[in-house]
């Protein structure tokens, strides 16, 4: 387990990670190049500061769309100058100081197991302080950059589904919008619990469905309908080339 992950971090560090240039003090994700049929992804965390200055403290958080990935493992460089800890609600907890500046490059590189191969989790970068030397705040100089969520495979994803909470009401309409990658133009298959709806088109570049979900559940053989009841129900998107990730919605 040691060589491994030893094996994992050298990987990671000695590539040639972090290296883009910057006028102005970024705090950053970087994706290594990671193809359709991965299971996984790995990420660098990123600092870059122009000539003459200095960050002495940093502290934040990495939060991964639960829906699309897991963090599997955190790596930090062994002159790292960062205290990182993972907790139970997919986050990368970071803090870190020193008096002569934290180092700029790789501040640490994390592993994401994917929910779909191919298909790219949304990667929040939440920086809560950034000082100077001499205490003073350096967040207003700095840009705090994560990641957008990408499809490079065939399977479509979903990052996120608005509302995640409806009523139940059957006299109410459930109308929800799709937010993720991969959709196709007009033939989208979605899938609330056992409600099946073809032919959904969707809109802005193939990142959003926006529809209306009926809430009654034809029986066979002329058994009348069943109405949705309260629970929570698996939603899904099959672009005509793959299924994507399961994400919740919850009726009351």
């Amino acid at each position: 387990m040691i060589a491994i992950a030893g094996a994992f971090a050298a990987a990671l560090v000695t590539g040639a990670p972090c290296t883009q240039p910057s006028s102005k003090i970024r705090v950053y994700l970087e994706r290594e190049q990671t193809s359709a049929a991965d299971k996984a992804m790995r990420a660098r965390l990123c600092l870059a500061v122009p000539t003459r200055t200095t960050v002495a403290s940093l502290s934040g958080r990495i939060v991964v769309d639960r829906n699309m990935a897991r963090v599997s493992n955190v790596v930090t460089p062994r002159n790292a100058q960062l205290v990182v800890r993972t907790d139970s609600a997919n986050r990368v907890l970071i803090a870190g100081a020193s008096p002569r500046g934290l180092r700029v490059g790789t501040l640490l590189s994390l592993r994401l197991e994917l929910a779909r191969p191919g298909v790219l989790p949304h990667v929040e970068l939440r920086i809560a302080e950034l000082s100077a030397p001499n205490g003073g705040s350096l967040m207003t100089q700095a840009t705090i950059d994560g990641l957008a969520t990408r499809c490079i495979g065939s399977a479509p994803g979903i990052e996120r589904i608005e509302p995640t909470e409806a009523t139940a009401d059957p006299g109410a309409v459930l109308e929800i919008t799709v937010t993720g990658c991969a959709f196709h133009v007009a033939k989208n298959v979605i899938r609330v619990g056992d409600v099946t709806l073809r032919n959904i088109a969707s809109s802005a570049s193939g990142t959003r469905i926006h529809v209306v979900v009926p809430k009654e559940v034809r029986g066979a053989s002329g058994a009348p309908p069943m109405q949705m009841a309260a629970g929570t129900y698996a939603v899904t998107v099959n672009n005509g080339r793959g299924t994507s990730n399961v994400v919740q919605i919850t009726l009351r």
